[in-house]
C-alpha cells in the first residue's frame, strides 16, 4: 500500500520508511493503523453505522475501561495468531508425509 501511495514512476523508489529496526516497526504498525481506519470509515463499507456506533461507544469508557479492552484485545490476538500458526503447521506437516 505504501508503495503505491508513494511511487512516482522513477526507479531510484524510496516509501519513506526508515531502516529495519524499532522505529520501522512502529512506522509500518502506524500505517496499518491509518489504511485500516480509512477501510472502516470509507463510504463503502456497508457495516460503517456498526462502525460508528462502536466508536462512539468506546469513546464513553473509561480509561480503565479502555486498557482492559485494549490488555484483552492484544491476548485474543495473540492467541488467534498462535493458534493460526499452530495449524498452518500441522497442515503443512500432514502435506509433507503425503
Amino acid at each position: 500500500m505504501r508503495h503505491m501511495e508513494t511511487y512516482l514512476g522513477n526507479r531510484d523508489f524510496d516509501a519513506g520508511f526508515v531502516p529495519e529496526g524499532k522505529e520501522q516497526k512502529k512506522q509500518i504498525e502506524d500505517l496499518r493503523k491509518k489504511y485500516m481506519t480509512k477501510i472502516l470509515l470509507s463510504e463503502y463499507n456497508e457495516n460503517i453505522r456498526v462502525v460508528e456506533s462502536e466508536i462512539e461507544d468506546y469513546h464513553r469508557l473509561t480509561l480503565k475501561e479502555k486498557k482492559m479492552l485494549q490488555d484483552k484485545s492484544a491476548k485474543n490476538i495473540a492467541n488467534r495468531a498462535s493458534e493460526y500458526l499452530e495449524n498452518q503447521a500441522s497442515a503443512f506437516l500432514k502435506k509433507k508425509k503425503k
